[in-house]
């Protein structure tokens, strides 16, 4: 029965000290293949003037008021929707994109430009989300199944996609686009 113990300042929100816990059961219930249920957190809470660093006594740092998991799923709540605008706001200034056949984007306007000779619309039913950790940046991915409607009115459904995301100071950076759309087109052109 693997035990955690996180010493932090207090005056942080409910739902963040949840996530924390969440994401330490999750990783170190995955590293030793335990079973969740087994895996114990304790967050212990200080009061800043019980701490100091140095001759200083720290506040706790800003808090984000949004997962990355949340980050992801509203970016592309607002791509579905073509709110470009919110989109944007999940959007670090360096944010490029790269979809299949190495097409690459580092403009929204860029994406939806090259998406209108290909299809009237897409939409996508997420499955699945994982997200890592990593020293400078988190790592998102999502999994699940996309629907087109083309130009001739024509749906096509069920496409499987992957989709990457790499985050910097709560920003998307990056995104990885894979999925069997072409792999269907020419199955079905056969």
């Amino acid at each position: 029965m693997p035990t955690i113990t996180v010493q932090m300042l207090s005056g942080y929100s409910k739902s963040l000290k949840q996530r924390i816990k969440n994401t330490l059961t999750q990783t170190l219930s995955g590293i030793l293949d335990a079973n969740p249920d087994g895996v114990t957190v304790w967050l212990n809470e200080a009061p800043s003037e019980n701490y100091q660093r140095g001759f200083s006594s720290p506040q706790p740092g800003a808090e984000p008021t949004e997962s990355a998991e949340d980050i992801v799923r509203n970016f592309l709540t607002a791509m579905e929707n073509r709110e470009l605008s919110r989109a944007k706001t999940y959007l670090s200034d360096d944010f490029d994109m790269v979809f299949p056949g190495n097409a690459r984007f580092s403009e929204l306007e860029q994406l939806i430009d090259w998406a209108k000779q290909r299809y009237q619309s897409v939409s996508k039913t997420i499955h699945t989300i994982t997200t890592s950790y990593g020293q400078d940046s988190i790592t998102v991915t999502c999994f699940g199944e996309l629907s087109f409607i083309f130009h001739e009115d024509q749906p096509l459904q069920n496409v499987r996609f992957c989709d990457v995301f790499e985050l910097k100071n709560h920003k998307i950076c990056h995104q990885e686009v894979w999925n069997d759309l072409a792999e269907i087109q020419r199955l079905q052109s056969q």
